[in-house]
């Protein structure tokens, strides 16, 4: 935690030395670990590539995501005049249809398999937010931001259980619970280097629309980089393999 709050510290305040020295003592841990058969995060859970996909996706996901849901409430209240009340309203459209379409995840997953549901998933979050970026704010909320919510809703409630259970896949018994803890600190850790890094690159820009589709395009080069990660460790080295 202490080479996290460094790292994001470093970003956020553009102090070098700091996101080196975080960078030097995240290795000095890795070797550490390394060494020790009780480690805190065993490294044999890297030697299943679904696995190191899995966890490299989730951390992309969150950069993305915070990142989205930081600029949103932003744009709803300055172009479109929301309350703080009405821009927390104006994430229904992808909170309603990420939990109907979550409803039909066991069907699709016994149906696809839960290797080809992370690509379809990511794609369709991609594409949700790749309309999002494209659009202008002033066409309105529904037309920029309504409309494209719905296939984000899609993606997302696509997304997020595969990609958990693709953090524990085919894991050892006596190491599920660091499968485990290993997903959900590159969820927590995620969010927070994807924001400060996108601040620390947006900060000097004053004109709201072009400070939007910036922030924007990081949100799509993150979900792009997940989408390679995903396919390169299902499908480039021969990891996937179809349901029954």
């Amino acid at each position: 935690m202490l080479i996290a709050l460094l790292f994001v510290y470093g970003i956020t305040t553009g102090g070098w030395l700091l996101i080196i020295l975080s960078l030097v003592a995240c290795f000095g841990f890795y070797w550490y670990e390394q060494r020790l058969s009780y480690a805190l995060i065993p490294m044999e859970i890297f030697k299943n590539k679904v696995r190191t996909g899995a966890y490299l996706a989730r951390f992309l996901f969150m950069m993305a995501m915070l990142t989205y849901w930081f600029i949103l409430p932003q744009i709803m209240q300055n172009f479109y005049h929301f309350s703080p009340l009405e821009a927390g309203m104006g994430f229904l459209p992808l909170t309603l249809v990420g939990f109907f379409s979550a409803l039909v995840l066991p069907q699709l997953t016994e149906k696809w398999g839960n290797q080809f549901l992370l690509i379809v998933g990511q794609s369709i979050l991609l594409l949700g937010m790749l309309l999002t970026a494209l659009m202008n704010p002033a066409h309105g909320y529904w037309l920029a931001i309504g409309l494209p919510m719905f296939i984000v809703g899609l993606g997302q409630g696509w997304l997020l259980a595969p990609l958990t259970a693709a953090g524990v896949e085919d894991v050892a018994p006596e190491l599920s619970g660091a499968a485990s803890g290993l997903t959900n600190m590159m969820h927590q850790l995620g969010g927070p280097v994807g924001l400060s890094l996108v601040v620390l690159a947006t900060a000097k820009i004053k004109n709201t629309l072009l400070y939007y589709h910036v922030v924007m395009g990081f949100v799509v080069l993150f979900l792009t980089l997940g989408l390679i990660v995903l396919y390169v460790t299902n499908y480039a080295f021969g990891a996937y393999h179809p349901s029954n």
